[in-house]
């Protein structure tokens, strides 16, 4: 997951990849502390 989206993916591309909300994506993201891009 974080791999994905530290490739350029986006939160909703990242998701839709893995069966799951971007919302979902984001939390993991922060819990393990990767900074999220800005718009």
């Amino acid at each position: 997951m974080i791999a994905l989206y530290q490739s350029g993916l986006s939160l909703a591309a990242v998701g839709k990849n893995l069966g799951i909300n971007a919302s979902t994506v984001l939390k993991y993201l922060r819990a393990n502390g990767v900074p999220k891009r800005s718009a």
